[in-house]
C-alpha cells in the first residue's frame, strides 16, 4: 500500500494484489498505532513505564475475530459513555484484529469469551512488530467477573472508556474510569470487575513478553 498526499488528505493506493479491503484495514492499524503511541507519549505513567519502540514493524496479521469483537463493535454505553482518545480508533479494529483468547470458556464460566477479549497492537507477535514491551488493547462487557490471575511480565492498564474495579493482591481495590491506572509487579495477582459499565482499556507490557497470564488459585 502506498499513500499520497492529496489536497492535504492521505489518498489510498492499493498495490498489486490488494484489494481495497485490506488497504483500509491497514489505514485503521496506522491511526490505531498513532493513537497507541500519543496516549503513551502523554501519560506520565505510561511514559516512565517503558519506552515506546519507535522502529515498529508492519507484520500484517490474519483476521481473527472473536465473538467479544462483534461485542465490542455493539456496545453503545462505550460509545455515549466518558472516555479519551482512542476509544473509536480500537473499536475500528474489533473485526480486523487478530483477538488473543487466553482462557477457555471451562476455566472460567462458560459465555465468557463471547464478552471478554483482547488483541495485540504492538509486541513480538503483534500486528505492529516491536522488542521490549507490548500493546494490547482489552474490552469487557459490564456485569462481567474477570478473576484472579498473573504473569510474569510487569503491566499497567489506561482505561480508555467505561470503567472497572480493579483488584490487586495487598491492595484496596479502586474503581477506575478513562484516563486512570492500574499497575500490576512481576506475578503479582489481580483481577477486574465490571459493574454497570463495561471497560475498554490499553495495557502495556514489559519483561517476560512470552508467557500468557494464569489462572491463580490463591484466591
Amino acid at each position: 500500500m502506498k499513500l499520497l498526499q492529496i489536497a492535504g488528505q492521505d489518498q489510498s493506493i492499493t498495490a498489486p494484489g490488494e484489494t481495497r479491503e485490506v488497504v483500509m484495514a491497514r489505514v485503521l492499524f496506522d491511526e490505531a498505532l498513532a493513537v497507541a503511541q500519543k496516549l503513551h507519549a502523554d501519560h506520565p505513567a505510561l511514559a516512565a513505564f517503558v519506552d515506546w519502540d519507535p522502529n515498529v514493524v508492519w507484520a500484517d496479521l490474519p483476521p481473527a475475530p472473536q465473538a467479544a469483537a462483534q461485542a465490542l463493535a455493539g456496545d453503545a454505553r462505550l460509545v455515549n459513555g466518558p472516555q479519551i482518545a482512542g476509544r473509536a480508533a480500537f473499536t475500528a479494529l474489533g473485526p480486523v484484529a487478530s483477538w488473543l483468547r487466553s482462557y477457555t470458556d471451562d476455566q472460567i464460566f462458560p459465555g465468557f469469551n463471547a464478552r471478554f477479549g483482547s488483541y495485540p497492537l504492538v509486541g513480538p507477535h503483534a500486528h505492529f512488530r516491536a522488542q521490549g514491551f507490548a500493546a494490547y488493547v482489552l474490552y469487557s462487557d459490564a456485569a462481567l467477573w474477570y478473576p484472579w490471575h498473573d504473569h510474569p511480565a510487569e503491566e499497567i492498564y489506561l482505561v480508555i472508556a467505561g470503567e472497572a474495579e480493579f483488584m490487586v493482591d495487598g491492595e484496596t481495590s479502586r474503581i477506575l474510569g478513562p484516563g486512570e491506572t492500574c499497575f500490576h509487579a512481576s506475578n503479582q495477582s489481580h483481577a477486574m470487575q465490571t459493574h454497570d459499565s463495561p471497560v475498554m482499556a490499553m495495557v502495556l507490557w514489559r519483561g517476560n513478553l512470552e508467557t500468557r497470564p494464569r489462572l491463580t488459585t490463591n484466591r
